[in-house]
């Protein structure tokens, strides 16, 4: 049950040549570890997430089933961010005394990783109260010790030291804020030793270089990391340096879609560029920026006010489901009662808690009941299945190449895709003929109304029973079944059904208890098609709505690479209204959409926003 994970995490800290005492370092026990990769135990969410983080891997690639009780951690932990972004203490300490009570309660308050996330937001919120930079400096090092008490010694390691350290996003977020207290904070206070934390930055960054091999964890890391070395040789009047770290940073947001302390870095890059004499350069980054800028302001947003706690605002691309909402939502469509499907499996009544929040589900149980009703899956999982984490890495190579226009590249890997997994497991079946299928409809080489009926019959490998009502939360691979579905019928004419897929969707996401912000990849396909398709049936307010709320997304996300198609559809909406308040918003929408299309390296977007600028506007952005 649990072995598909373990032994990912087996194979990728082999491949490392990592060994089990120090993946497991102040996180599990090296017993603990031994147990998870054999598949004798299942591992929590954060601690997962560390491990693979430990060893530079993401788990966002997967898809994970949570239980409504540990769901609650993160919705605890995204309100504090909220609130510490904003600068809002007090609601924060608010926040932390009942989180601080959940984690007692469910007897989570001495687990490695929830005390020390605990005492971080606690050693951010303090810092930002009370003005201490050198006290505030001492709880972060508390919060460290809990895992990584010896982290001083990384100035005196050796350039190779990443063979002998391995920390995960949490742990290099707390070191990050030492570091920016003691040089760049907001209540400067520089250390008697700076020689020494000068040297730990250094050497972090070359870890993080080094050591996060996969891009949707160096995303999270190293531009703040950057920023803040670069900010430190700007100080010391290296603007040469400075710039040449602060392109590191840059080009990391932009190859893997982040906006993670974009503006900052964009801000530090024209600081620089100006020191150095690139005049000729200054105009772009300032469109950029401005482009950020527009983002928020277009969503009614404030940019975060608080420095600090931008460490913690990271990209994210997680997928999570609520396990006892899945299990009500299927047990409703197949009109079984809850006594018939927990019949030899568990009581009517811990079925019943279960469905109601009230009560954490076994996994075995869990995974029973979801078989019984032909669910095929378990805690983790992701567009596809398999144990080897290599898979999910060229899913989304596959899935960027598409998006960029890349499609020859795109068919090498579905094909490298198709040989190693294993297809009689309907989950890869399901993925691979939607490829397939989607490739036809791309070059025109099979018709809507038979791909409409292709679909459905696809999507009914795992939406079992699927006749028009998606009577639950999808998961990532049928929401984009779901769309392709919106689409054929769309260019069949059929334009109400098509919006009626979307509704429908959003419908189960608005009544569940997960976020928008953790269904982030599919969330963002129906974003941009949806607003898309209401603005051209003429749906102008809806449609400003969705695209709206698009963006909102984004933002908590920290995803800006699919912030360009969204505001190229508000500059159609706005175009269409002719006000002269709304022509002026819909001309910034197009022009923004062409720079960070640029800035996100989609040429085959930029192109078409480009010369849509050009016809409307008589002018070339560049």
């Amino acid at each position: 049950m649990h072995d598909r994970i373990g032994k990912m995490i087996y194979k990728l800290r082999k491949e490392a040549g990592i060994s089990q005492w120090d993946l497991a370092r102040g996180i599990v026990s090296k017993t603990e570890l031994s147990r998870i990769e054999r598949g004798e135990k299942e591992i929590d969410r954060f601690n997962m997430e560390a491990l693979f983080q430990r060893v530079g891997k993401s788990a966002d690639k997967l898809e994970q089933m949570l239980s409504s009780q540990e769901y609650q951690h993160i919705l605890f932990r995204n309100q504090m961010l909220c609130y510490l972004l904003a600068g809002k203490t007090a609601e924060t300490k608010q926040v932390l005394e009942e989180y601080k009570q959940i984690l007692i309660k469910d007897k989570q308050w001495d687990l490695p990783l929830y005390y020390q996330a605990w005492l971080q937001f606690y050693a951010v919120c303090y810092y930002i109260k009370s003005r201490n930079p050198e006290k505030s400096i001492e709880l972060l090092k508390q919060a460290l010790a809990v895992t990584y008490p010896e982290w001083e010694n990384m100035a005196y390691e050796k350039a190779n030291f990443s063979r002998k350290v391995y920390l995960c996003v949490q742990e290099i977020q707390l070191i990050l804020m030492i570091l920016y207290i003691a040089f760049c904070g907001k209540y400067l206070w520089i250390p008697d030793n700076k020689e020494k934390y000068i040297a730990i930055l250094e050497k972090l960054m070359v870890y993080i270089d080094k050591q996060y091999t996969d891009g949707e964890e160096r995303a999270k890391v190293f531009p703040q990391c950057v920023w803040l070395w670069g900010k430190i040789c700007l100080s010391q009047g290296n603007a040469g340096t400075a710039y040449e770290v602060c392109r590191k940073g840059i080009d990391c947001l932009a190859e893997n879609g982040s906006l993670s302390m974009l503006y900052h870095l964009l801000e530090l890059e024209e600081e620089c560029q100006k020191k150095l004499g690139k005049e000729n350069l200054l105009h772009k980054v300032k469109e950029q920026k401005a482009a950020v800028k527009f983002l928020y302001d277009i969503a009614e947003n404030v940019m975060p006010s608080e420095r600090i706690a931008e460490f913690l605002f990271v990209s994210r691309q997680s997928e999570i489901l609520v396990a006892n909402e899945l299990l009500k939502e299927v047990r409703l469509e197949q009109n079984l009662s809850q006594e018939e499907l927990s019949t030899d499996i568990c009581t009517q009544e811990t079925l019943s808690r279960i469905e109601c929040g009230k009560r954490r589900p076994h996994s075995k149980n869990l995974y029973g009941m979801l078989r019984k009703m032909g669910v095929e899956r378990e805690r983790v999982y992701g567009f596809i299945i398999s144990d080897d984490y290599e898979l999910y890495e060229k899913v989304r190579w596959y899935k960027r190449k598409i998006s960029k226009g890349e499609m020859d590249a795109a068919k090498v890997l579905l094909d490298e895709l198709e040989n190693a997994l294993d297809m009689d497991n309907i989950v890869n079946r399901q993925f691979i003929e939607t490829a397939k299928l989607q490739e036809k409809l791309r070059q025109k080489n099979a018709d809507y109304k038979w791909g409409l009926t292709e679909l459905k019959r696809i999507l009914n490998y795992t939406l079992k029973g699927y006749n028009g009502n998606v009577y639950r939360v999808p998961f990532r691979q049928e929401v984009v079944i779901l769309n392709q579905m919106a689409v054929c019928l769309y260019m069949i004419g059929e334009k109400e059904d098509a919006l009626e897929i979307y509704r429908q969707i959003f419908n189960r996401y608005d009544t569940s208890i997960v976020s928008n912000d953790s269904h982030i990849v599919p969330c963002l396909l129906l974003y941009v098609n949806y607003a898309g398709f209401l603005e051209n049936v003429g749906y102008l307010d809806k449609a400003q709505q969705v695209g709206v709320e698009g963006l909102e997304v984004i933002l908590q996300c920290q995803r800006g690479d699919c912030a360009s198609e969204i505001l190229a559809n508000m500059s159609c909406i706005y175009e269409r209204r002719k006000k002269k308040k709304d022509e002026e918003l819909a001309e910034k929408c197009l022009r923004y959409s062409y720079f960070l299309t640029e800035f996100y390296k989609n040429n085959q977007n930029k192109r078409i926003i480009g010369d849509a600028y050009k016809e409307k506007y008589f002018d070339i952005l560049d």
